[in-house]
Formats: structure tokens, C-alpha cells, sequence
């Protein structure tokens, strides 16, 4: 069995405030027993009354998750698609693609190793060809 945190008369202070499953409101620096009941329902949210305002404060801030980095990756840099990897449109049509459609016209570039191309070369084979190669330079 594990050892109580608390022995069962001893004073304790809340470290961060909260709410029990029984709707009582506890608050940050709220004095009970260990024994009272929001203790035993949240012994990792109180520490010994004798505890300084240091100890509260870190035993606190250990509750709260590192924060996160929501600033953005910054640009992605595609890298450039190979002639061979290309493929040219030569009919109208309409592809699925993340976030919605996309009009393919007549002389558009796209590539071919693309799922969604893949696909709609199955379903309209002579709609592409491969894109003609750039002369080599002399």
C-alpha cells in the first residue's frame, strides 16, 4: 500500500486553484486538513502549510505543461520540377485536391509522381503527355 502524503490532521495549503467532482471550489492558498476531502481527491494539489512562497510557486509552475511553439515553420522551399517528373495537360479537367478542386488547363505543368496526377492519368489516360525536354545547352 502506498504511504499517504499527508498524516490525516496536518494543515496543508492548495497550490493552484481547482474544482472537485463533488463541486467544491478550492482555491490557490486555501488552508484544509489532509484528511478533508478535496486533499484526498487532489493530494498532488497541496503541500505542508510550513511551505514557503518559493516552494508554492515551483510546485505550481511544475503543474503547468511546457509551452508550445505555435510560431510558423516558415517557407517551405519546394525544389524545382524536373522535365522528366513533368507532365503536360492536354484537356480540361478537374483534379481533387487538399482543400478542394483544381482546374487543370490545356498546357499547364504538373507533376507526375503526384498521387491526385496518378490517379486522373488512370481515369483519362490521354489527357497527359510527358513534358517535352529542354535542349541541352552547347
Amino acid at each position: 500500500m502506498r504511504k499517504p502524503r499527508f498524516k490525516p490532521g496536518e494543515i496543508v495549503v492548495a497550490i493552484e486553484s481547482f474544482v472537485t467532482g463533488a463541486n467544491f471550489v478550492c482555491h490557490r492558498g486555501t488552508r484544509l486538513r489532509a484528511d478533508h476531502a478535496a486533499v484526498q481527491a487532489a493530494p498532488h494539489l497541496f503541500l505542508p502549510d510550513a511551505s514557503s512562497d518559493d516552494e508554492i510557486a515551483a510546485a505550481a509552475a511544475a503543474l503547468e505543461p511546457d509551452p508550445v511553439d505555435h510560431a510558423p515553420a516558415g517557407p517551405r522551399v519546394l525544389e524545382p520540377l524536373r522535365d522528366e517528373d513533368a507532365l503536360a495537360v492536354l484537356e480540361p479537367l478537374t483534379v481533387n485536391v487538399v482543400g478542394g478542386l483544381m482546374a487543370l488547363s490545356p498546357g499547364d505543368r504538373v507533376d507526375g509522381r503526384s498521387a491526385s496526377i496518378m490517379e486522373l492519368r488512370k481515369q483519362h489516360p490521354r489527357a497527359f503527355k510527358a513534358w517535352p525536354k529542354a535542349k541541352a545547352k552547347a
